[in-house]
């Protein structure tokens, strides 16, 4: 649907004298709302890193856990008379080795998704200064 207007529709609209509008005021307004909006940003980014090095550390701690659990139950049976069982000796050696390519690639995807995470810090950080360098050029105009 389209609405046409003439010049008298315009002029019955309330608009604001040009004397009423400051727009020192407006921009500052904006620069103060953009810079609320990244440091609310910033602030998320922040929870994020925190939230996901606990995480880290607690698959961390789980695997490292599990992983010495089955070396010492290897390390008992290599001990055993006849060297033990050996289906079960091999099967504890898949389970370490299991975990431990677990490991690697949590600390893979966790090195991965904090530099992402710190790039997204770096640019938000990257925006603040520019606000903040264009409040003291005009504040020097």
């Amino acid at each position: 649907m389209v609405v046409e207007y003439d010049e008298d529709d315009f002029d019955q609209l309330p608009w604001p004298a040009t004397e009423d509008i400051d727009a020192t005021e407006i921009l500052e307004q904006s620069r103060g709302t953009q810079q609320d909006v990244l440091q609310r940003e910033l602030d998320r980014i922040e929870e994020q890193l925190a939230k996901r090095d606990r995480l880290y550390r607690e698959v961390r701690d789980d695997l490292t856990t599990r992983i010495k659990r089955y070396r010492n139950e290897l390390q008992q049976a290599r001990s055993r008379p006849f060297g033990g069982n050996e289906a079960r000796r091999e099967e504890l050696k898949d389970k370490i080795e299991g975990l431990s390519v677990e490991l690697r690639q949590e600390r893979r995807d966790h090195w991965m998704d904090r530099q992402r995470l710190e790039q997204e810090r770096r640019d938000v950080l990257r925006q603040l200064d520019r606000i903040v360098e264009d409040d003291v050029i005009d504040d020097l105009l």
